[in-house]
């Protein structure tokens, strides 16, 4: 998904996506969401080396992971350093939260973020998982840290009934093709009474994120989420006039606090 762009960059590139023909609009969002993580892992690298990612300072010596490639390396401080944190910040969950839990990410992208979970079964699915592969994330090294990535469409999950103990997602769910099938997809492959949190970016359809969300859209397609509660509703940080909300339900079905 195409997360962390500069402002000026980001709205250049929604700016072109306006003008794509709708018969294109699926091939062009792909090639661009793998465009940005290839660009995305050349500032890694770059951050790495001393420079700054966006509004980042460098890891200092004692932050770097070593041992692998430079892009191996780049990739896996970025994780620890900076990704894990923010992830547990955006579902307003500890790292211990989903212990026990057979959890699923929805359009996790090439970056494991689970991994910022402890003692849970993770699980992360995204229809650019081999192109995240070929563009040089280190897949492998990450299902052998402890997070299985699956190749496939949200709209259509591989999995059977109530098979997860939670479900989460960051800033993903409006880059779907069909955001009712998967907000169906979630309840079927989600345990009944199961968590979910759900960070979602409200703003107008472009070709890479061309779904329009609100709250009644949202509660419309989750109605089946007894308990679903939006725990944020706060301004973009880098896109004016755009939205980010987290919904939650805990494990309980009932909104958190409730």
């Amino acid at each position: 998904m195409v997360r962390g762009l500069r402002p000026a960059l980001l709205a250049r590139f929604r700016r072109f996506t306006y003008l794509v023909p709708t018969p294109l609009s699926r091939v062009v969002k792909r090639r661009a969401e793998v465009f940005f993580w290839k660009a995305e892992l050349e500032r890694y690298v770059q951050w790495y080396g001393g420079g700054k990612l966006y509004d980042l300072s460098p890891p200092s010596p004692e932050e770097l992971v070593t041992g692998h490639s430079i892009e191996v390396n780049a990739a896996t401080t970025f994780l620890r350093v900076v990704q894990y944190p923010r992830y547990l910040d955006a579902l307003a969950l500890d790292a211990d939260a989903l212990s026990g839990e057979r959890v699923l990410d929805v359009g996790c992208g090439p970056l494991p973020n689970l991994l910022a979970f402890t003692g849970c079964e993770r699980h992360g699915i995204d229809p650019l998982v081999d192109r995240y592969r070929e563009a040089g994330y280190p897949l492998d090294l990450w299902e052998r840290e402890g997070f299985t990535y699956h190749h496939a469409p949200a709209e259509q999950m591989p999995f059977p009934d109530a098979h997860f103990d939670a479900v989460v997602s960051v800033n993903a769910v409006d880059h779907v093709d069909d955001f009712a099938a998967v907000a169906r997809e979630i309840g079927r492959v989600l345990r009944p009474g199961g968590l979910l949190r759900l960070q979602i970016n409200y703003h107008p359809p472009t070709v890479t994120e061309p779904v329009s969300l609100d709250d009644q859209i949202v509660m419309d397609n989750f109605a089946w989420a007894t308990g679903l509660a939006k725990l944020r509703d706060e301004p973009h940080p880098g896109q004016p006039g755009e939205r980010l909300t987290l919904w939650a339900r805990d494990v309980s079905g009932a909104a958190p606090g409730a």
